[in-house]
């Protein structure tokens, strides 16, 4: 385009140009459906080449679109400033086409990329462009569906002189103003992504050949795990146990061979694991399953435990190698939750409730036992004393009198925390709640509720401390923990849990359902197993494979019901461990 026009918007139109845009404007407001360059010369009576110059300014600014026809160009108002326009600092390659495909506008980077010249081919049908035959994927099938209303996105090669891109591709519906739809193909170069991906695949394939093919590097490599590693023969049996191992369960090596590892199980867990141990060896299938040991001293350790078959290289089963994580922290996290709410409850359940009257020179009245207990005073050293004995400083009891009776004048009720100091010289918080006490209209005092709340405020800043701690551990661990009641309604959910469902390590806002992040198809069933547990007040634990973020992922699930919260909802602690991760150690 001629820098000279380019420049007269910045510089701000001279009166004719300015009225020549206009009368464009307007001549295109008439004619929704377009004019050629000779249709707007012969109706403005101005010549051709002013016009196209006039064209080619606006268009550029966005202010009227353009498509060719042939040899035709047809030109209409636009509905907006080019989105590619806005996006032109992108790295990713942009391109907007309308709802018959003819293409509006694309940045800098696509047209750098493909080596297109931008002006050229705005207004071509993209059907008939080069773009559709660089694409593995059927693009114009894509792009239709995005006209639609669905939105799709998907991984694709791309082959472009002579070299293959690897791009994730995506086609997102826009809506106009006008109730049309445009559609965004935004391709995100995932090139070097994908060979890195490529690379560690050929890494891993390597490192898996040679521990295959190197008994004493598998050796060396079992003891300096961080997980208990086990490995048994077709039949079952124990044939090498690795050094943490040995850690986990309390156990030496040589105590452990064959069928006698069985002996380090829990007692009360060894015969029912045990027959499922050996269904699982005969069918020659994966084992995924908690485990409960005990140690020599008695000390319980709970570890998630996987086994999966050893096949040659025709399929020949001969043995199993399996792994062992310690969750015993895990598990107490699930008790210390438990153990949090029963205490908080007990606090509350066993606070006992002073009432005291006043007289209207602030003189005691009256006081119960409980009230008397609260203050530190017998009730014959209360009766007839002015309330002035329970403040620190008569500074302190005017300031507090003021406030009290301010409220009480307009509400004729006060709700607070006041700070007395006890008979023994204590210091102590008291909750009130305070109302006036009348006689034929006539205000004869005032009647106090109280309760100390010093105890319970030291021990809720305790539990928010701890709760804090708690937070922090299940933020550390690997395991994806969240709370959720029956609703489907998520209370909690920590960092891996987030990161699962929404990919950052908090979830934005305060209330969120399953349903925002696992397909309906997979929502009705995991609520009814959550409906279940929460009924049934037993715990499970079982394999759940959901799709999260267009991913299917398989976790090893722990549920066990809790009250949870201050309002002791019941609900579900899921704990639940991408199984990935036990494959990858």
């Amino acid at each position: 385009m001629n820098p000279a026009l380019m420049k007269i918007r910045d510089d701000k139109y001279s009166s004719d140009e300015e009225k020549i845009i206009r009368d464009i404007q307007q001549l295109l407001t008439k004619n929704r459906h377009g004019m050629t360059i000779s249709e707007i010369s012969r109706n403005l009576g101005i010549n051709r080449t002013l016009i196209l110059n006039v064209l080619n300014l606006m268009v550029g600014q966005g202010e009227i679109s353009m498509r060719s026809f042939g040899r035709a160009k047809v030109y209409t108002l636009s509905s907006k400033i080019p989105i590619a326009r806005l996006l032109s600092l992108s790295s990713d390659l942009f391109l907007v086409v309308d709802e018959e495909l003819f293409i509006e506008d694309l940045n800098d980077a696509f047209a750098s990329f493909f080596k297109m010249n931008s002006d050229v081919i705005k207004g071509t049908n993209i059907i008939y462009s080069p773009i559709p035959h660089l694409f593995s994927h059927d693009i114009i099938q894509a792009l239709q569906d995005a006209s639609s209303g669905t939105k799709r996105i998907f991984e694709d090669y791309v082959g472009f002189e002579g070299s293959q891109f690897f791009f994730r591709i995506s086609c997102i519906p826009i809506q106009e103003s006008d109730f049309s739809t445009k559609v965004a193909l935004v391709l995100h170069d995932l090139t070097l992504h994908k060979k890195y991906e490529e690379e560690l695949e050929r890494q891993l394939n390597a490192r898996t050949s040679e521990l295959s093919s190197s008994i004493r590097r598998y050796e060396v490599l079992a003891e300096v795990a961080p997980v208990g590693i086990f490995e048994t023969d077709v039949q079952g049996k124990v044939i090498y146990v690795n050094k943490k191992w040995c850690e986990i369960t309390g156990t030496d090596s040589d105590e452990v061979t064959g069928s006698k590892w069985m002996k380090s199980i829990h007692r009360d867990d060894r015969e029912w694991i045990k027959k499922l141990w050996y269904e699982h060896v005969s069918e020659q299938i994966p084992w995924n399953h908690p485990i409960r040991y005990q140690k020599k001293n008695g000390e319980e350790v709970h570890t998630l435990g996987m086994a999966v078959p050893l096949r040659t290289d025709n399929g020949e089963v001969t043995g199993y190698l399996g792994t062992i994580v310690d969750i015993t922290e895990r598990v107490a996290a699930e008790q210390i939750i438990q153990n949090l709410n029963e205490y908080l409850t007990t606090v509350l359940e066993n606070a006992n409730d002073g009432v005291a009257t006043l007289d209207i020179e602030r003189k005691f009245t009256s006081c119960n036992a409980a009230g008397c207990k609260i203050l530190g005073y017998e009730r014959s050293d209360l009766l007839g004393q002015s309330i002035r004995k329970l403040y620190e400083s008569d500074d302190e009891f005017k300031n507090n009198g003021k406030e009290i009776y301010l409220e009480l004048s307009q509400t004729g009720h006060y709700r607070g925390e006041v700070n007395i100091v006890r008979g023994d010289g204590k210091n102590r918080i008291v909750e009130v709640s305070i109302s006036e006490m009348k006689n034929n209209g006539t205000i004869t005092g005032i009647i106090i509720l109280f309760r100390d709340v010093t105890e319970s405020i030291r021990v809720k800043n305790e539990a928010l401390i701890q709760e804090q701690r708690l937070k922090t551990i299940l933020d550390g661990l690997v395991d994806a923990v969240c709370v959720i009641d029956r609703h489907g309604n998520i209370l909690y959910a920590n960092a891996c849990a987030s990161r699962y469902l929404s990919g950052s390590d908090v979830l934005n806002g305060e209330k969120h359902q399953l349903s925002e992040y696992i397909p309906k198809n997979e929502l009705n069933s995991l609520r009814s197993y959550y409906q279940k547990i929460i009924d049934s007040q037993i715990p499970d634990s079982k394999i759940i494979c959901l799709t999260i973020r267009e991913q299917n992922i398989c976790f090893l699930n722990r549920a066990v019901p809790i009250r949870f919260g201050e309002h002791s909802v019941d609900a579900v602690l899921s704990l639940s461990l991408d199984t990935r991760i036990l494959e990858h150690e």
